[in-house]
């Protein structure tokens, strides 16, 4: 699996240098204000789950080995953004977690707090 090698965060962001308005996918023009002045800056990685599910059984295609913990997240910069779960079970909404390394292109995150 590919993996990030920076030692920034793993989450690009596309922020709008007109308006602000930020974006967890690439764009070229800001939804909000039509503007084509977009940075890419680096999420701090930090945010809470919103909804997690474990998929038991990835379709042949998937680049994963199941199970996986699915997860939803809103970061810290009031972003909405999936990936996985670095543990292969369910996480309650609301944890608080850190995004640590990607694997083909999708944050893993961790717990902040190790129960």
């Amino acid at each position: 699996m590919k993996k990030s090698n920076s030692s920034l965060p793993p989450i690009a962001l596309w922020v709008c240098s007109q308006c602000g308005n930020t974006e967890p996918t690439k764009t070229i023009i800001c939804a909000s204000c039509k503007s084509q002045e977009i940075e890419i800056k680096r999420s701090k990685g930090l945010g809470s789950v919103v909804a997690s599910t474990i998929i038991r059984r990835p379709s042949a295609a998937c680049l994963f080995e199941g199970p996986v913990c699915l997860c939803v997240v809103k970061l810290d910069e009031k972003v909405v953004v999936s990936g996985h779960f670095h543990e292969s079970r369910l996480i309650e909404t609301g944890t608080r977690v850190r995004a640590f390394e990607t694997q083909n292109d999708v944050p893993i995150f961790t717990d902040t707090v190790k129960k």
